[in-house]
């Protein structure tokens, strides 16, 4: 008998349930069956050749440019925040920055806002204006790969050949779901540039939304989000506050979580570790199949 056949007729008597449907996942319009017992081979093909980083994710932390940040800013920089990303809206930002020693600053343009945006680090980098940053409003994961990966294949049609493109996608804590959005968000840009043959880097930087002064759920809820972040390897785990948290020791547990994932879980030494596992696999490939319209 089919071993998946054997297992639907238990987990429904288990469940007292008529069949095992109510357990699939939904994508967009794809239906994904709770359980698969073979590789799916179009997965490996794809993920397979994708070029993951050989660094591990670098954790980030924005920062709104107004003189009351600073002691934050010096704490986060004191605790070794690798990337501090400023929000800069002309206010105070002298205010931000005093006593801080920077080796550069770097202004990028950030599509979907009025305001600019500053990375900020010690390491020495290429300063072009060549670098395309995307984002979104969108919360909805499958909604958010859909309008980046649209607004990204309009850039390139255009003719533009920009070194570096990076998308910003807020995390959920839907974590399969936010492990194989990055994964899928990588795998067709990469198929994209293969596409077009650019000599363009790709940069995924997950966004953490830190909203609540709730040290026990919100430490939970963040610190899974970047294990999510780090299974799928993004290149930057963005850690962003809201201006009404005031909570210091909060904002230190979870940079202390993200060097306690790196460090002592060693999250950051395998290049897929979700390549294999049947459920992120099948999602991940039907989120890079709705990014990939048929004309495309």
């Amino acid at each position: 008998m089919d071993p998946s056949k054997i297992w639907e007729n238990k987990a429904s008597k288990e469940l007292k349930s008529d069949g095992t449907a109510h357990l699939d996942w939904r994508v967009g319009d794809q239906r994904i069956a709770a359980v698969h017992f073979d590789a799916d081979q179009r997965a490996v093909e794809i993920f397979g050749s994708v070029s993951w980083p050989s660094a591990p994710s670098q954790l980030a932390e924005y920062f709104s440019d107004d003189a009351v940040n600073n002691e934050r800013l010096l704490e986060a920089l004191g605790q070794g925040l690798q990337i501090p990303i400023i929000n800069y809206q002309h206010s105070d930002l002298a205010g931000l920055l005093q006593g801080v020693h920077l080796d550069w600053i770097k202004a990028i343009s950030q599509s979907d806002g009025p305001s600019s945006r500053l990375d900020i680090s010690h390491r020495s980098t290429d300063t072009s204006s060549d670098h395309i940053l995307l984002s979104t409003e969108e919360v909805d994961l499958v909604t958010t790969l859909i309008a980046l990966s649209q607004e990204t294949r309009q850039i390139f049609q255009s003719g533009l050949s920009p070194k570096c493109i990076t998308w910003v996608i807020t995390a959920t804590d839907r974590q399969l779901m936010l492990i194989a959005a990055l994964r899928a968000a990588r795998a067709y840009l990469s198929s994209l540039i293969s596409k077009y043959s650019l000599p363009c880097d790709i940069v995924i930087e997950c966004r953490l939304p830190v909203r609540s002064d709730d040290m026990g759920a919100t430490s939970l809820s963040v610190s899974s989000q970047m294990m999510s972040a780090m299974m799928a390897r993004a290149d930057l785990i963005s850690l962003d506050p809201t201006d009404k948290i005031q909570d210091s020791q909060l904002l230190k547990t979870l940079r202390n979580s993200y060097y306690l994932l790196m460090e002592e879980a060693k999250m950051g030494i395998h290049s897929d570790p979700a390549m294999g596992s049947y459920m992120i696999d099948r999602i991940s490939l039907a989120m890079f199949d709705q990014m990939n319209p048929e004309s495309d």
